[in-house]
């Protein structure tokens, strides 16, 4: 047996398994014979046996170079490194369906296993839900984006992997995006399962709390490397450009830091219970937008597919998703009452509400921006680009208050006995805040800058302000005895360190270029760049001339950087390789054009300030989230936010 044929007996397989399981379920939420409600979780764990045995058999195929199969045949040649066969499985967008199909079946059998042991009642539930989605990922595999379809002809080499993919950074960075994405289908499901069950408390959130963060955790490190993709694959100085793709993982980003606040709010309050439902819906729907950006080619982007029918099914699936979503809530709305009310507006509860303000309306405006071309063109026939220049203006305002409401919470405590301390304080480390902040304005003098500055200071100061006072009261136990707050502490910490990176670079980057012959040098304010020499030479399917530049600070000697152009044989696209010099205060980026054969050449020489800071950011606010999942699932919340 071809392995084509049997990776599509595999997934005709696992399409039967997850059909039966949907009806099954059903069938014994009439019957309630628990003989029906094994059956139908065998067959679901069957899927999920049958999808990994795919995606290994996928992986083989992709390792020998197998051009038997037309999606080896596109993604993979027998020159591509063994590591980067690997990584083609979620190079293209049939592998990456797959992809998708094996980790959604893989989070919800390892979920299903502990609701099996402990609410079994909820098992039906969560297997409708999950089984609906799975078949419709499922039907889109066989449908329309086979990974198993044959090649019809014999052909001795396949096309390769495009270049830019070639990068470490894209190596972890789909997958960790998918983990993220694809993990919400536990919170989202069991949410819903309560809705559906005949369970009167609720201890969704609770029981969802580390699946929610596991999820949130893995779409941070996917966005970060994102940006360091960018930064340093595409030549262009920069991190993120507000393309649809980008923004497509952003927005579930927003919306879920969202839902991971008000889950304090139903845990200490007992509110917000209908808020956390929609927020879990709109999180998973939104992580599936972003790959419906991807996949159809509905919305232009760089990054994304060709446009194909399958645009039109992922429509359809997430509207009726959502549809049947509101359904059930509207149907059992008396389930989620809250049981306590927000009295005060002046309290830290209310301030983590009006963070929560600002994080949907953050994620709206983004949406809006990424969607509106494609509406325009489709209702009024007017084809409108959004600059890069929109979203720029449209987020600072958001940025601001964010800031500055999280410096707010850092410092206001849930109990009502300290406001007036805490307005005080508030007060107090918001003038130092402005004090600071007008001594920077002056190297900007842009009021934009002041704003974000005298933010983001004000943020860092009410971190360090929580954190001297919890340490002073828990000594050095803060960070084992209280891993919720602490993780917490270190998220939010990240935030200012990312954020102090976008602006840095943001406001004081420059920019210029040079054109030289091999030996000379030139000037960037206190440095020195000679172009000492080049050389050509082959690397695989690639040739490459690479360029020495060495880089002196005051006439002393920093480094020597090699940035490159690179030509791929097969694809017949150069690529600039460009080289940096990190520093905590600035980058040096250069990107090189060689002009002719006797190394005359153009440099574009880039200082980025900070660039250190954002990528240091992104660390802390996955190392928060790592220490949070430490705390105990019984342990009260008293995370600070």
């Amino acid at each position: 047996m071809n392995i084509s044929l049997m990776g599509q007996l595999l997934e005709v397989g696992s399409l039967f398994l997850l059909t039966y399981t949907f009806f099954t379920s059903l069938i014994y939420l009439k019957k309630k014979d628990f003989q029906i409600l094994k059956s139908s979780i065998r067959s679901f764990k069957a899927a999920f046996l049958y999808s990994l045995i795919a995606i290994i058999l996928l992986i083989i195929a992709l390792v020998n170079s197998d051009f038997s199969l037309e999606y080896v045949a596109s993604y993979t040649s027998r020159e591509l490194p063994l590591f980067y066969k690997i990584t083609a499985l979620w190079a293209g967008q049939a592998g990456s369906l797959l992809f998708w199909l094996f980790l959604q079946l893989t989070y919800s059998t390892i979920f299903l296993k502990k609701l099996t042991d402990n609410k079994r009642e909820l098992a039906p539930y969560f297997l409708l839900i999950t089984s609906i989605s799975s078949i419709f990922f499922n039907f889109l595999i066989l449908a329309f984006t086979d990974p198993f379809a044959p090649l019809n002809v014999s052909i001795p080499d396949g096309r390769g992997m495009n270049p830019l993919l070639q990068n470490i950074g894209m190596v972890f960075h789909p997958p960790t995006l998918y983990l993220g994405y694809v993990g919400f289908i536990v919170p989202f499901a069991y949410g819903f399962s309560y809705l559906l069950g005949k369970e009167e408390e609720a201890n969704w959130i609770k029981e969802t709390r580390k699946w929610t963060m596991i999820s949130w955790i893995f779409l941070t490190i996917g966005i970060i490397l994102g940006m360091q993709w960018a930064y340093v694959e595409l030549g262009w100085g920069g991190y993120w450009g507000w393309d649809p793709v980008e923004n497509a993982s952003l927005i579930p980003w927003l919306i879920a830091t969202a839902f991971l606040h008000t889950q304090i709010l139903e845990n200490k309050k007992g509110i917000f219970k209908k808020w956390n439902l929609i927020y879990i819906l709109f999180t998973f729907i939104l992580c599936v937008f972003g790959t419906f950006i991807t996949r159809s080619g509905f919305i232009e982007s760089v990054h994304a597919f060709t446009k194909s029918r399958i645009g039109y099914y992922f429509l359809f699936f997430m509207i009726g998703y959502i549809l049947l979503a509101v359904l059930i809530l509207f149907l059992n709305k008396r389930k989620v009452e809250s049981s306590g009310t927000l009295k005060e507006f002046f309290s830290k509860e209310s301030f983590l509400v009006y963070v929560n303000v600002v994080l949907t309306g953050l994620a709206a405006v983004v949406l809006w921006g990424t969607v509106y071309p494609t509406v325009s063109l489709a209702f009024f026939n007017k084809k409108i680009s959004i600059k890069e220049a929109f979203f720029n203006k449209a987020s600072i305002p958001f940025a601001i208050l964010i800031l500055v409401l999280l410096g707010i919470c850092q410092i206001f405590d849930y109990s009502l006995k300290k406001r007036s301390k805490n307005i005080k304080t508030t007060g107090v480390l918001f003038l130092l805040s402005l004090f600071i902040s007008l001594i920077f304005f002056k190297l900007s003098g842009n009021i934009k800058f002041l704003l974000l500055s005298l933010s983001t200071t004000f943020g860092a100061l009410s971190l360090l302000y929580f954190f001297l006072k919890e340490t002073k009261r828990q000594k050095i136990k803060f960070f084992t005895k209280n891993k919720r707050a602490s993780g917490a502490f270190l998220i939010h910490m990240g935030v200012i360190f990312l954020l102090v990176g976008i602006i840095g670079s943001s406001f004081f980057s420059k920019k210029k270029e040079f054109i030289v012959k091999r030996g000379e040098t030139f000037k960037m304010g206190k440095y020195e760049f000679k172009f000492q020499n080049f050389k050509m030479f082959q690397s695989g399917e690639l040739d490459i001339i690479q360029a020495d530049v060495k880089i002196y600070k005051n006439g002393k000697y920093i480094t020597t950087l090699h940035p490159q152009k690179q030509f791929h044989r097969t694809f017949q696209q150069p690529i600039s390789e460009v080289a940096i010099h990190m520093t905590p205060s600035k980058d040096i980026y250069i990107i090189y054009a060689p002009l002719d054969i006797k190394g005359k050449a153009d440099f574009q020489v880039i200082f980025n300030p900070l660039i250190f800071w954002m990528w240091l950011g992104g660390i802390f606010m996955v190392l928060g989230g790592i220490l949070s999942l430490l705390e105990k699932e019984e342990r009260g919340v008293k995370g600070n936010g």
